[in-house]
C-alpha cells in the first residue's frame, strides 16, 4: 500500500504523522505525500541543553587523543562513529591498543558494529555494549534507530556525518537520561571529499536535484564545522526552522565557550587573483588541477607537486596569498567552494581512482564583473589586558591529555503550553503549538499536567564514596538484567530495573531498609519487591566496610510510603509493562534516514511479532 492512498481509502479516519527530526521541507513533503489538510502541528524545541558541543581538528594525533579521552573514563559509555565499516574495525583496534597502555585501562573493551555482521552477532554486540560489557563501540550509520540506553556519556565522530541532520540524529544519542554529555565531531576538508565522491556514485544521476540537496547538505555541514563563531546549537536549530537565543547556551558549546569576535574583509580582489590562476594554471596543464594545487600556487610554494609541469613565471597570480596564513588560505578557498564560486568534481581515471579537480562555478564570472563582492569572517585579533599571559587554542595535535568538558548544571524544563479550545477548519490552517524543551524525546508529554525534573537532594556521603556506591549498584542492575535475559526477558537492560536517576538517589539517600527504600518515591512496587533486599544489603555492607557509620546520623527523616497503583504496576518511573516479544533493535543496512525521500513513494511495512516468552518481572 502507497502512502498517499491511506487518506482516500480512510477518508474519515484520524491520521497521525510524527518524526523525530525533519525541517520545515520535509514536514510539508510529508504533510503533502499524505494528504493531510487543515492539520494540527505539536512541536517541541530541538535543543538538548544537557549535550555539550565541541569540534575539533582531525590529524595525525586524533586516535590518540580519542583514545585518552576514553581512559580517562573507562566506566562510561560511548560511541564513536566512523565512514566506513572498514574504518569501523580499523579504529576499534586501534582505539583499544592504545587505551588499554593507560593506567588502570588494560581490561577496557572496545567493538565495532556495522551491517556486515551477522545478525546474531550485532545482536550480541549491541547487548554486550547496553549492559556495560562493552565501553564504546565504533560504529556506522547503521547502529542507531532504536537504540535506547539513556546513560550513552559521549558520542564522538571520527569523521564528519552528511548533513547536519545526521549529525542531530547521531549526537541525540548521547544523555537521553538528562545528564551532561559531550559531542565531539573530529573534522578534515578531505572528509567531504569522499562523502561527495560517495553521494554522487550512488545516484543513479549525479546531476539531479536530489543529489544536489545532498550535496547541499554535506557543504552546509562542512560550513558549520569550519565556522569559530557561530553558537553550534543556533546552527544546528536554525536548520530545522527553529530560532534559538545564542545567550541560552550557557557556554556548552566550544564557540560560545570561546567567545571569539568575526573579523569580516572583503577579499574580493583575491578571489579574483585566485580565479584568473585557475584560468592561467588550467592552459598549461592537460589534466585538471586541484584544490590543493591552486592553494599551494596562491601561497608561492616551491614543491614539486605544486609547480611540476608548470611555469610559474606565466602565472601571475603566483605568490600573491603569501602574507596570509595556511589556515588562512584554505579558509579562503573552502568559501569559494561553499558559494559556487570554483566547483570540485569528482573524476576517475582507467584504473579506477578518483581525483576532485577544480572549475569555475556559476558565481566566478559575476564576481570577476563586479556584480558581486567576496567577504570571509577571521577571528579578530584578542584584546590582550598588560601584565596577563595571552591565552592559546589547544588543538589536538598539543593535546595528548584529553580535554574535559566541564559539565554545567543548567537543566531547564519548561512547561508545554497548550492554547485553550479546538479552532474550527475555517479560521485556522496548520496551527502550530509550540512544546517546551526537553532533554529526551521519551519525556514529551502533550499534557498541561506535564511534571518537572525531580531536584535530587544533596548526598549523605562524601562525593567519591557516592559515585563509588552508584557504581556498585549499576554492577548489581547489570547482573540482575542477566539473570532476566537467562529467564526469557532478553530485552532487558540494567537501566529498565535502575535508572540512572534511581541508582544516584539511592547512592544520596543510604536506605539501610526496604521501608526507607520504599519511601524515597523513587521505584514501583515490583522492583521493591523483587530486588528491595538485596538493593538495602548492599548499601549497609558498603557503609560498614568503608567505615561511614557517621554519615547515616546525617540523613534526613524517611518519608512514609504510599501506596498508589502507578507506583504497584510501574517498574522504575522509566519503563512499565516491557514489551519482551518484540525487538528494540533496528538495523539499518545504509543509511538510516535522508532529506531526499520521495514521500510519495514509501510502502507500509509489513509488521510482525515475536512469540518470546517475558521474564518473571517483565511480562510479555
Amino acid at each position: 500500500m502507497r502512502l498517499d492512498s491511506v487518506r482516500r481509502e480512510y477518508p474519515n479516519v484520524p491520521l497521525m504523522a510524527l518524526t523525530a527530526t525533519a525541517n520545515e521541507k520535509v514536514v510539508n513533503d510529508a504533510i503533502r505525500a499524505l494528504g493531510m489538510k487543515n492539520e494540527y502541528r505539536y512541536q517541541s524545541s530541538f535543543n538538548r541543553s544537557n549535550l555539550h558541543y565541541e569540534v575539533r581538528k582531525k590529524d595525525g594525533q586524533t586516535l590518540e587523543v580519542i583514545a585518552d579521552y576514553i581512559a580517562s573514563r573507562p566506566k562510561e559509555s560511548g560511541v564513536v562513529y566512523c565512514l566506513s565499516r572498514k574504518d569501523c574495525e580499523k579504529t576499534s583496534q586501534k582505539l583499544q591498543e592504545i587505551a588499554r597502555q593507560r593506567p588502570g585501562c588494560n581490561r577496557i573493551r572496545i567493538s565495532f558494529y556495522h551491517a556486515d555482521l551477522d545478525p546474531h552477532e550485532r545482536e550480541q554486540r549491541h547487548r554486550e555494549w547496553s549492559n556495560g560489557g562493552v565501553s564504546v563501540l565504533c560504529a556506522t550509520v547503521a547502529f542507531g534507530m532504536g537504540i535506547d540506553k539513556p546513560d550513552v556519556r559521549y558520542v564522538i565522530h571520527y569523521s564528519m556525518p552528511k548533513s547536519i541532520t545526521h549529525y542531530y540524529q547521531e549526537s541525540g544519542r548521547a544523555g537521553r537520561d538528562g545528564d551532561d554529555a559531550d559531542c565531539i565531531l573530529y573534522y578534515h576538508y578531505k572528509d567531504k571529499k569522499i562523502l561527495e565522491n560517495l553521494i554522487t556514485k550512488s545516484s543513479k544521476n549525479p546531476h539531479s536535484q536530489t543529489t544536489r540537496r545532498q550535496i547541499d547538505q554535506l557543504y552546509g555541514c562542512v560550513q558549520y564545522c569550519e565556522d569559530l563563531f557561530r553558537c553550534r546549537r543556533t546552527m544546528q536549530l536554525e536548520f530545522f526552522g527553529e530560532h534559538f537565543e545564542r545567550g541560552k547556551c550557557n557556554k556548552t558549546c566550544d564557540n560560545c565557550k570561546a567567545g571569539r569576535t568575526p573579523d569580516r574583509r572583503d577579499l574580493t580582489e583575491d578571489a579574483k587573483t585566485i580565479i584568473n590562476l585557475h584560468t592561467d594554471v588550467s592552459k598549461q596543464k592537460r589534466n585538471g588541477t586541484t584544490l590543493h594545487q591552486i592553494t599551494e600556487l596562491f601561497r608561492g610554494s616551491k614543491s614539486q607537486a605544486a609547480v611540476k609541469f608548470i611555469d610559474v613565471k606565466k602565472l601571475p597570480g603566483y605568490g600573491a596569498g603569501r602574507n596570509y596564513k595556511k589556515f588562512e588560505i584554505d579558509k579562503i578557498v573552502h568559501a569559494l567552494i561553499f558559494e559556487r564560486t570554483l566547483v570540485e568534481r569528482g573524476e576517475s581515471n582507467k584504473g579506477g581512482f578518483t581525483t576532485d579537480y577544480v572549475y569555475l562555478g556559476e558565481n566566478a564570472l559575476p564576481l570577476l564583473n563586479g556584480q558581486r563582492r567576496f567577504f570571509v569572517d577571521f577571528p579578530k585579533e584578542p584584546h590582550r589586558p598588560e601584565g596577563k599571559e595571552n591565552s592559546t587554542i589547544k588543538s589536538t595535535a598539543q593535546g595528548k591529555k584529553a580535554l574535559k568538558t566541564k559539565h554545567i548544571e543548567s537543566k531547564s524544563t519548561s512547561k508545554a503550553s497548550l492554547e485553550k479550545g479546538r479552532p474550527t477548519a475555517k479560521n485556522f490552517s496548520a496551527q502550530t503549538f509550540q512544546i517546551g524543551d526537553s532533554s529526551s524525546d521519551d519525556e514529551l508529554e502533550i499534557s498541561p499536567l506535564r511534571k518537572h525534573k525531580k531536584t535530587r537532594a544533596p548526598s549523605v556521603l562524601p562525593s567519591d564514596a557516592t559515585q563509588e556506591l552508584v557504581e556498585r549498584i549499576k554492577t548489581l542492575a547489570q547482573n540482575w538484567s542477566e539473570e532476566e535475559k537467562m529467564i526469557g526477558g532478553k530485552n532487558v537492560f540494567y537501566w529498565h530495573i535502575l535508572s540512572n536517576n534511581s541508582m544516584k538517589s539511592i547512592a544520596s539517600q543510604l536506605p539501610t531498609t526496604v521501608e526507607e527504600l520504599k519511601g524515597m518515591g523513587e521505584l514501583g512496587e515490583n522492583i521493591v519487591e523483587v530486588y528491595g533486599e538485596r538493593l538495602v544489603r548492599v548499601v549497609k555492607a558498603f557503609v560498614e566496610t568503608k567505615g561511614l557509620e557517621e554519615y547515616l546520623k546525617k540523613k534526613p527523616p524517611s518519608k512514609k510510603h504510599k501506596v498508589t497503583e502507578s507506583s504497584r504496576n510501574g517498574t522504575d518511573g522509566v519503563v512499565n509493562n516491557v514489551p519482551m516479544n518484540q525487538s528494540s533493535i533496528v538495523h539499518v543496512l545504509d543509511d538510516e534516514f535522508d532529506a531526499g525521500i520521495d514521500f510519495a513513494m514509501i510502502d507500509l511495512p509489513d509488521s510482525s511479532a515475536g512469540s518470546d516468552s517475558g521474564s518473571r518481572f517483565f511480562p510479555s
